[in-house]
């Protein structure tokens, strides 16, 4: 979220990435980007995160057992960040995630973008 609002620290190559249709976006975290302040930045941003391609969200019965085999627990990761991974990791995708404990998590599970 933070790249489309401009703000660091996020991946400095992100720019590149969203160019070339690398990025996808999840349904959930549209739900969050939805949240925010309403400001003209957050209708832009809304608008330009709902034309990336999405990746599959991962069914809530499924993330339960995910949570559960991988004893994440406790890890300091929140039902945001265990879609992301379950997602990620359902669809052979990449996860960048200026979040420490998300991106330890990613890296653990072998889905962080390097």
């Amino acid at each position: 979220m933070r790249a489309f609002d401009g703000r660091a620290p996020y991946h400095p190559e992100i720019d590149k990435l969203l160019e070339s249709g690398e990025v996808l976006g999840h349904e959930l975290v549209y739900g969050q980007l939805l949240l925010l302040p309403t400001t003209p930045q957050r209708e832009v941003l809304l608008q330009t995160y709902a034309r990336l391609p999405v990746m599959p969200t991962v069914p809530h019965k499924e993330v339960l057992a995910f949570i559960r085999a991988r004893e994440l627990s406790g890890r300091g990761v929140d039902w945001l960040g265990v879609h992301l991974l379950a997602s990620a990791m359902a669809s052979s995708s990449r996860l960048y995630t200026a979040d420490e404990a998300l991106m330890e998590l990613a890296v653990e599970l072998e889905v962080a973008h390097a």
